[in-house]
């Protein structure tokens, strides 16, 4: 008797069935769209409210670990730096000016600077204008002639000056400050002297009879048991230096008779007015 063979049941109906189901849960692509766009926009809702979040959390405590963000951003801008070196130049200008406005306080009450110099033009304007015309004259004038003075006569005149003050009991230094005067206008004040001598030099003569006659017109005022011809140099040094003066006199007014000079203050003055 044959075996009967019996064939497997099959499970394709079965399958196909099944996949018919999954894929009736499978959306599709017109469903997922929308749902992305969806999770896109979740996605952006929830990223900016942190990352502003952490932004507006730590740029507070960046300042405060750096107190000096604040000062380095101003003074990275050059308008800045410009206006703060600008305000310092005012304030030490103001600093330094302060004793060119008030030169004095009583009780509170300032004494202007404008009020001293009104009060010293009337008491010496005239005296005080004379001697810087004078002066500006003559400083023209050397300038003009290119005349020099050697340093070897500077320290002279004040090697000569000072052995005179030293004399008295006094020194230098302390004689300056008396009238007010510093060395360096010494100096100026020399180089000046000097600088005229040099100019009219050449108009000064001693001659022999001149100090002949300057010894016998004198010779009650030498000593008795002294010989007058003896001082004849020291006669010629003394000559030489009075018509010296006589001649830088004449010469600084002959520079004021030629000047122009214009007065726009009115002063009682000597010097002529062109």
């Amino acid at each position: 008797m044959s075996k009967t063979t019996k064939k497997a049941p099959t499970r394709t109906k079965k399958i196909a069935g099944a996949e018919k189901k999954q894929m009736k849960k499978i959306p599709s692509k017109a469903a997922v769209k929308p749902v992305a766009k969806k999770v896109s926009k979740v996605i952006k809702t929830v990223k900016k409210p942190v990352t502003k979040t952490v932004v507006s959390k730590v740029e507070p405590m960046m300042k405060m670990a750096n107190p000096l963000i604040n000062v380095q951003k101003f003074f990275s801008k050059k308008k800045n730096v410009v206006l703060v070196l600008g305000a310092l130049l005012i304030m030490g200008v103001v600093y330094l000016a302060k004793d060119q406005v008030v030169v004095a306080m009583v009780n509170g009450k300032p004494i202007y600077r404008w009020t001293m110099i009104n009060k010293l033009e009337e008491q010496g304007g005239k005296q005080v204008l004379d001697s810087l015309i004078v002066e500006t004259l003559v400083r023209q004038a050397i300038d003009k002639s290119k005349v020099t003075v050697d340093q070897v006569d500077i320290d002279a005149a004040i090697k000569e000056l000072e052995d005179r003050i030293v004399a008295q009991g006094l020194t230098l230094d302390a004689a300056l400050q008396e009238q007010g005067m510093t060395r360096a206008a010494l100096i100026e004040d020399i180089v000046m002297q000097k600088s005229a001598e040099k100019i009219v030099a050449d108009k000064v003569v001693v001659t022999d009879d001149e100090i002949s006659q300057y010894l016998k017109d004198n010779a009650d005022y030498f000593p008795a048991d002294s010989d007058p011809e003896s001082f004849r140099e020291t006669v010629r040094q003394q000559i030489y230096s009075s018509k010296l003066n006589q001649e830088i006199q004449t010469w600084v007014q002959g520079l004021q008779d030629e000047a122009k000079i214009i007065y726009l203050k009115e002063y009682d003055t000597k010097l002529t007015n062109k």
